[in-house]
């Protein structure tokens, strides 16, 4: 994963909002 994809990522999961971010785990995240 590159910084911009991770980025996105990151975008995406904050968009979901804290009640969501149990759906991501470490594994799950790109490193």
């Amino acid at each position: 994963m590159n910084d911009k994809d991770v980025l996105v990522f990151q975008s995406k999961t904050f968009r979901l909002g804290p009640q969501n971010t149990h759906r991501f785990t470490r594994d799950e995240m790109p490193l």
